[in-house]
């Protein structure tokens, strides 16, 4: 198995930075502008430039997975349609926006540790009838050597 096999790989957003500060700026400017607070629930984020980009991370890195709202989605849609994307929340890499759904996540993370596992097994089995034909070389030549 090749190193690059043995990562989870899944579709991500790649915020631009600079679009990041700028929105979280547009908004906080926009929050302190309200005076009375009555209108706060009005205030949409702004949308942060981001491209489709992928994380590949060791499978045991990730930690847990939530639903997430898509961007530009509203309530009513997602109680129609259910969540788009998934948050994964790793132990040391921080947390992932995945462009898929819950269901879409976990049926190919499923589909990518039976693969691991899989490889790894193969890896193992190999190993040992390495070690086996190893044995049975050294065996061979200890009894021609002792001349049985």
């Amino acid at each position: 198995m090749k190193f690059s096999e043995g990562l989870f790989e899944f579709p991500v957003r790649v915020y631009d930075s600079f679009s990041v500060t700028k929105s979280i700026l547009k908004e906080n400017q926009r929050i302190q502008d309200s005076k009375d607070g009555d209108d706060i629930d009005d205030i949409l984020p702004e949308e942060a430039d981001w491209v489709l980009g992928h994380a590949k991370i060791p499978i045991e890195e990730i930690k847990a997975w939530t639903d997430v709202f898509k961007e530009g989605s509203s309530v009513k849609e997602i109680a129609e349609k259910g969540f788009q994307e998934t948050l994964i929340i790793t132990k040391t890499l921080g947390n992932f926006e995945c462009m898929w759904s819950m269901r879409k996540f976990e049926k190919e993370a499923d589909e990518f540790v039976e693969r691991y596992t899989k490889g790894i097994e193969d890896m193992v089995d190999k190993a040992i009838q390495l070690k086996r034909q190893e044995n049975e070389y050294r065996e061979k030549k200890k009894r021609k050597f002792l001349g049985f």
